[in-house]
């Protein structure tokens, strides 16, 4: 006869059919999670269990005009200043926020990405602005 602990013969057949399938959910968890990057104390694991390490790049410049990085221009710190001089440049803001659009568009592109993965990099950091999402209290689109 199967050996059942007493804990579990106090159980109502119900309760332990409960718990039954709250475990093997609880174990079909755990394999899914499995598949995913993941950690375990300090480490980050692939989905094989293996130590995953980032080698990555930052795509500064793209989302947010950075001053420094603006043909050396050191005038134009932030992106509202940069933005406000290629408004005055072109004539208005509809063309300035063209000009900007295309930007977004044309600075980054699949092939650059396909580019830095074949140099390596299996990661890249993307700054932007929270403006991008988020506008006088609501929600918008124009960082997708």
């Amino acid at each position: 006869q199967q050996h059942i602990p007493r804990t579990m013969r106090l159980l109502s057949p119900a309760v332990l059919s409960a718990v039954t399938s709250l475990s093997h959910f609880l174990l079909q968890i755990k394999s899914a999670s499995s598949a995913f990057v993941h950690t375990s104390g300090t480490k980050i694991l692939d989905e094989n269990d293996e130590p995953l390490f980032f080698s990555g790049i930052n795509l500064g410049n793209w989302l947010v005009w950075e001053g420094y990085l603006m043909m050396g221009d050191f005038n134009y710190r932030t992106h509202t200043q940069f933005f406000n001089e290629i408004s005055a440049a072109l004539g208005g803001d509809d063309k300035a926020k063209e000009f900007e659009y295309q930007w977004r568009m044309n600075y980054v592109d699949e092939k650059a990405i396909a580019d830095l993965k074949e140099l390596g990099f299996n990661s890249v950091r993307v700054p932007f602005n929270f403006k991008l999402f988020y506008r006088d209290n609501t929600i918008v689109d124009d960082g997708f």
